[in-house]
């Protein structure tokens, strides 16, 4: 049976961010965070992808307020999904074209 959750990677409905730790510090505690944000939106969200939700979230929070940004919107999104796959957060890689993902912790 299909559940509300299957799209999404690391909610899976939990009251509370159950990454902590190691986890907490790669960037997956971030990402749940993020998709829980998205869900309670009522996002129609595909697999593997970031939703429109997450999207702004990270345009508006991280993208256009981080003042050393040299990366286009579009390049920004490719980052940001690259990180969503990996399971990994850094604003630094998503607005910085100098950064590598290698960074990414």
């Amino acid at each position: 049976m299909a559940s509300k959750f299957d799209n999404y990677s690391f909610y899976k409905g939990e009251e509370k961010n159950p990454f902590t730790g190691a986890d907490s510090l790669s960037g997956k505690s971030f990402w749940w965070d993020l998709e829980r944000y998205a869900f309670e939106a009522g996002d129609e969200k595909l697999s593997g992808r970031l939703s429109d939700t997450m999207l702004e979230f990270i345009r508006e929070r991280v993208w256009q307020s981080d003042s050393g940004w040299d990366t286009t919107w579009e390049v920004g999104i490719k980052r940001a999904t690259e990180l969503y796959k990996k399971g990994l957060w850094s604003s630094r890689y998503i607005s910085n074209k100098e950064a590598t993902i290698d960074e990414a912790i």
